[in-house]
């Protein structure tokens, strides 16, 4: 019984410090999104972390006698796997099937899954991501040319000033301010 009381409160340890990341990576991305200076790139790349971050801080908060060891403390491909349960059962409440709704679930699906993509790590080499420069080929494969992320306009940005996206980007502000999570 002791050893399962440790690995549950070594879990909360890792939630709370995982929450605590996210919130700062939000912090980055609200202020150089109300500043208007940063490439979207740029604004992307903390908004992926945060939202990464605060996937992690789930998977603690619901399987907190998990080892350390576990996958996820070693990958960037958490949003859609451990956010899109708690955030439909946010979005779309039991009960509420009636209600109008400007998005679908699986649009939800699909926006935690591109916020997946923008870490290269989660992407084929030399594909458009936030956080380092890919080349770009020919239909030979011959290098055409190189991009930085800071050049380029990604399709996710659109779908966040979207009602899905305003949706998303409030919900998780509000569980990053909330000690007790999604």
């Amino acid at each position: 019984m002791a050893a399962k009381a440790g690995a549950a409160a070594r879990g909360a340890a890792w939630a709370r410090a995982y929450r605590q990341q996210a919130r700062g990576h939000l912090a980055v991305f609200t202020v150089l999104s109300s500043q208007g200076v940063a490439s979207e790139g740029r604004r992307l790349h903390a908004l992926q972390m945060a939202v990464e971050k605060l996937a992690k801080a789930t998977f603690w908060e619901r399987n907190p006698t998990e080892s350390p060891d576990n996958v996820v403390n070693r990958s960037h491909d958490v949003c859609e796997k451990h956010l899109y349960l708690p955030m439909r059962e946010a979005l779309f409440p039991p009960g509420a099937a009636g209600r109008a709704r400007r998005f679908t679930a699986a649009e939800l699906r699909g926006l935690l899954r591109q916020i997946d993509q923008l870490c290269p790590a989660n992407m084929p080499k030399n594909v458009q991501n936030t956080e380092h420069p890919w080349a770009l080929h020919t239909d030979a494969g011959d290098e055409l040319t190189v991009l930085a992320p800071v050049e380029v306009q990604f399709a996710v940005a659109a779908l966040l000033d979207a009602p899905l996206g305003r949706a998303t980007l409030k919900l998780v502000t509000r569980w990053l301010h909330d000690e007790a999570g999604g």
